[in-house]
């Protein structure tokens, strides 16, 4: 946990949202105590029942949400950190409408493998970033020697296993959110652009990780936000649902679907924060 000094009222929880909208969605079923801003970044500090939580829009991309989490992180003596807001699949068994929240997540566009470093690897953050299983190995034996050189090791930020087992003990037990989205548990691919062509510069990469380590969805902020709590030894986990499919009509998709996502994200956040009220995150 990081060592700012803690006042009963401060937040105990972030909730990192990159668009307006993001916010908006969990915002509303929450109540708006105070807003500020930290950093550069707007936050809103709300109550989730008896748990304080900060709400911030951090905008889009990797850098916008690390500098919005270290703004936070050294404001508030915060317990946890949350990416909450859509995504587009990489699965072709994914659904509009489908919920993920991350087991792990990665840069797929940080890439230095011309140096023989695993994909994704930040080299400063080399410590605290967990290495794929050695089981991968097997999985590359078709490939050529310079591609297994390219993917035999991938490098994720792990998710905190608390948040995740609540998160989806709080699905499970909500049925009317069963009933209207599916919930999946993956990978999580993170990188500085809105993937909508099969052409896109870094598609070769997000192909690798969605067969070999099965990568579920590609977002802006996730694995940013990661590696910045993981540096403050602060628990985090991403929570996105489907708007697009991350292919041509990507753009189309994303404009007709993104309310219905947004909602299905804040609504399992919501969920999250009150198991978290009720537990080791007050």
């Amino acid at each position: 946990m990081n060592s700012v000094s803690s006042r009963q009222e401060d937040p105990r929880i972030a909730i990192i949202c990159a668009e307006t909208n993001e916010r908006v969605a969990i915002s509303r079923l929450l109540d708006v105590k105070s807003n500020s801003v930290v950093g550069g970044f707007k936050c809103w500090q709300v109550k989730c029942e008896k748990l304080p939580v900060v709400i911030c829009e951090s905008g889009v991309g990797k850098v916008n949400a690390a500098g919005c989490t270290s703004a936070v992180l050294t404001k508030w003596p915060l317990n946890a950190v949350i990416v909450c807001g859509v995504a587009g699949a990489i699965q072709s068994r994914l659904r509009i409408g489908d919920i993920i929240v991350s087991s792990h997540a990665v840069q797929y566009d940080f890439d230095l493998t011309a140096f023989l470093r695993p994909l994704g690897e930040v080299p400063i953050a080399r410590d605290l970033i967990e290495p794929t299983p050695l089981i991968l190995q097997k999985l590359l034996q078709n490939e050529t020697e310079s591609e297994t050189i390219r993917i035999s090791s991938v490098q994720m930020v792990k998710s905190d296993h608390d948040l995740l087992r609540q998160a989806i003990r709080a699905y499970e037990q909500n049925p009317d959110l069963r009933s209207r989205h599916r919930l999946f548990s993956g990978v999580v691919a993170t990188g500085d652009r809105f993937v909508a062509k099969q052409t896109d510069l870094y598609q070769r990469n997000l192909e690798m990780l969605s067969s070999i380590l099965g990568a579920l969805c590609v977002e802006m902020e996730g694995s940013a936000v990661g590696q910045i709590a993981k540096l403050n030894e602060t628990p985090f986990l991403v929570i996105r649902s489907i708007c697009d499919r991350a292919n041509q009509k990507a753009p189309k998709d994303f404009l007709h679907n993104f309310e219905r996502a947004e909602e299905a994200a804040a609504n399992l956040t919501l969920l999250l924060l009150q198991s978290c009220g009720r537990g080791i995150y007050v």
